[in-house]
């Protein structure tokens, strides 16, 4: 074989060699044109293996910077994803948070803090989003967990706890994917958190309250305070003097007639560490006078109850009689009995000349001297009027003063009773107790006139002082709670039973050091002192959004001309004052704190659901009013200032009002503040009071590739 191919090789040299001589070249020549040609050709295939291996080395090169390009697309596209995913997973779950019907918001909210974490379902969300018909979306899908953790309760107010307010995080896991089989498909897992809050729209404590007034003016003898109503006898108003009110600011603590559950009702609390001792109205006017307070409210009567008074004293002149002669010398044994009356405060009456409430001189111990107490009355009606008694709970050192005139009547056999002398009360001076003591000698009925004869005293037909003092005309002092049980009792009984207690109103006196309120929703009760309660106790924790001003307030609540729109939330004003323009409603429930200063140029309206319910809270501020006859359909609360009226016009506040000080001249045309139920904290009427806020931002980001 060898061979063969030497053959070969030297027959092609031998061929090579007679064509180069046939063509006239040499030997030499020939060889030296076969090895340029190697040569040639050996760098022509070096090229080539170079630009082979750098070929090589790009095409290496360009496809990891293709995948890499390709792998930080697909991530983006997956966190564009995640970003709108989030958004559109939260903002709907705020918007559930809201629709109090919404099974979702059902859920979070019966949840109790130990049932967390919390699995929510996800069939709500949409399948598709906006990115979802992009043909760079053409290979995604995604899996969804929603949960809620880390939850705790909103305390306000130190033990008061509604077990249905939380703090919570809702967790959003996301599993997402992109990309197509002849590329690498990529999955991303991302885990978000934000904050949440499950809230009560009602205030805690202080929205059981119709009226709460934190530091009240002093009223007593010496100091006139709310004693300021000039009054006549039938209730209705005298002109006022300079920088007093016209009129009562009356308080209907139940939109119910005639509600007799004082858990029921809406509370009054004036002050706690001072007296207050509030004049009753004279009168049966249904809207001014208050002696319906000691009627049966089921059948209230414009006129006071005349009482025949017993046991009588043991003495001869109540058993035996007292002798009299007519101005014929005839004598005549009369038998004396005693009567009385309930009465209240007033500076005028009906005879001509007018008197006032001691034209009789049966109290005129009372007002003997410059530093007595004033005739006029209680600018302050809590229980209603006899169009619509209101009975509740009164919480403070507070009582009702009214008036009792006794007299002596005297009756012979069948013959009509006729009148005798008043019984007037004792003069409270250092004099000798019988001898201060007015006693006429004889009296007038009819056309005839009776004399003592022989004369007696009073200290001969009672004996005794105190046998005395348990018959005269005296002004009452009692705690303002008794009055429920004269408007509840129907036996006629003087006193009436005590039922107070029966009917939820706990004890007679509360100072308001430990007030227990019933919460329906809760076996047991919560006590609380609401003498130390402050703003700070009422919003902390429950701010939702904070704006800077009534500008920015505006621009974001105030969408639609007039029509505040709070969507549930608890904003807060950072710089007041803020003014509510005219004829402004509001479309859904919430709270509004201002830092400073508030005015309500006129009403307020619910616009759509009597349900909804709107809280205004003057933040170091005040509350003015500036309307005329036009009602205020929200809850106003300025614990740090007082509320004013700048017209004469009767207030009309349907919710409540709860501030520092309350002063009647900065009321001057009193008015009427009816307690709204939905208000009420302690009351279970389901859903509809609450909603559930998420932060705007995520609280945690976290991506994991796979």
């Amino acid at each position: 074989m060898k061979q063969f191919l030497a053959y070969e090789r030297n027959f092609l040299i031998k061929k090579n060699l007679e064509s180069s001589v046939f063509e006239g070249q040499t030997t030499e020549e020939t060889m030296r044109s076969f090895r340029r040609g190697n040569t040639t050709l050996g760098v022509v295939v070096a090229i080539l293996a170079i630009l082979g291996i750098l070929g090589f080395s790009l095409n290496r090169s360009l496809g990891e910077k293709l995948n890499t390009v390709h792998s930080h697309t697909l991530s983006c596209l997956l966190d564009l994803a995640a970003v709108e995913i989030s958004e559109v997973v939260f903002h709907s779950l705020e918007r559930k948070g809201i629709t109090t019907s919404d099974s979702l918001f059902l859920q979070i909210l019966g949840a109790k803090p130990n049932d967390f974490p919390l699995s929510l379902p996800t069939s709500w969300i949409p399948k598709t989003f906006s990115f979802s018909p992009k043909k760079e979306y053409s290979n995604f899908s995604y899996r969804i967990h929603l949960d809620c953790i880390d939850a705790e309760p909103i305390l306000a107010s130190g033990s008061w706890n509604d077990p249905q307010e939380k703090l919570f995080k809702i967790r959003l896991n996301a599993e997402l994917s992109l990309g197509e089989s002849r590329f690498k498909k990529m999955t991303k897992k991302y885990t978000l958190t934000r904050y949440a809050k499950c809230q009560n729209l009602k205030l805690p404590v202080i929205s059981k309250f119709t009226l709460f007034v934190k530091d009240p003016e002093e009223t007593s003898e010496k100091k006139q305070g709310y004693n300021c109503l000039r009054n006549s006898i039938t209730g209705k108003p005298l002109p006022a003097a300079r920088g007093e009110p016209d009129s009562p600011l009356i308080l209907f603590n139940s939109s119910s007639l005639k509600e007799d559950n004082l858990r029921k009702t809406g509370h009054v609390f004036l002050g706690g560490n001072r007296n207050i001792e509030l004049h009753l109205t004279a009168g049966g006017d249904s809207y001014f006078g208050e002696y319906f307070q000691f009627f049966n409210m089921g059948k209230p009567e414009s006129k006071p109850p005349v009482l025949t008074l017993s046991p009588l004293p043991q003495t001869s002149a109540f058993s035996s009689g007292i002798d009299f002669s007519d101005e014929s010398g005839i004598k005549h044994t009369f038998i004396p009995i005693i009567r009385g009356v309930f009465g209240g405060f007033y500076l005028q009456d009906e005879k001509s000349p007018p008197g006032d409430m001691d034209s009789r001189g049966a109290l005129g111990a009372y007002f003997s001297s410059s530093a007595s107490r004033p005739k006029s009355s209680s600018f302050l009606h809590l229980y209603g009027n006899l169009d619509r008694p209101s009975p509740t709970v009164v919480i403070g050192r507070v009582k009702r003063v009214y008036s009792f005139f006794t007299r002596m009547f005297l009756k012979s056999g069948q013959e009509n009773v006729k009148f005798g002398p008043w019984l007037c009360a004792p003069a409270k001076n250092s004099g000798g107790f019988w001898e201060t003591l007015s006693n006429p000698q004889g009296f007038v009925h009819g056309e005839k006139f009776y004399e003592l004869d022989p004369p007696i005293t009073h200290r001969e037909i009672f004996s005794s002082q105190t046998a005395y003092e348990s018959m005269a005309s005296r002004l009452i002092m009692e705690d303002y709670n008794y009055a429920f049980d004269w408007l509840i009792d129907s036996t006629g009984r003087t006193p009436p039973p005590e039922v107070f207690r029966e009917h939820g109103g706990g004890e007679y006196i509360q100072t308001g050091k430990a007030v227990e309120f019933h919460l329906s929703n809760r076996t047991e009760s919560c006590v609380i002192d609401v003498t130390s309660i402050n703003t700070r106790d009422l919003i902390e924790n429950r701010i939702s959004y904070v704006v800077e001003n009534q500008a920015e307030l505006e621009s974001i609540f105030i969408k639609q001309p007039g029509i505040l729109s709070l969507r549930g939330k608890t904003v807060f004003v950072r710089t007041g004052p803020v003014e509510l323009p005219r004829g402004i409603s509001y479309d859904s429930s919430g709270i509004l704190v201002v830092n400073g200063d508030i005015k309500i140029v006129g009403g307020i309206t619910c616009q759509s659901s009597k349900e909804h319910i709107l809280t205004i809270v003057s933040r170091s501020g005040n509350l003015e009013l500036t309307g005329t006859n036009e009602e205020i359909r929200a809850y106003l609360v300025a614990l740090d200032g007082s509320i004013k009226c700048t017209s004469k016009a009767r207030v009309k506040i349907h919710g409540g009002v709860a501030v520092k000080n309350l002063i009647p001249s900065d009321i001057p045309g009193g008015g009427t503040i009816t307690f709204d139920e939905n208000f009420d904290p302690t009351s279970s009427n389901g859903a509809c009071h609450y909603s559930i806020q998420i932060a705007d931002f995520n609280e945690t980001w976290n991506v994991v590739m796979q």
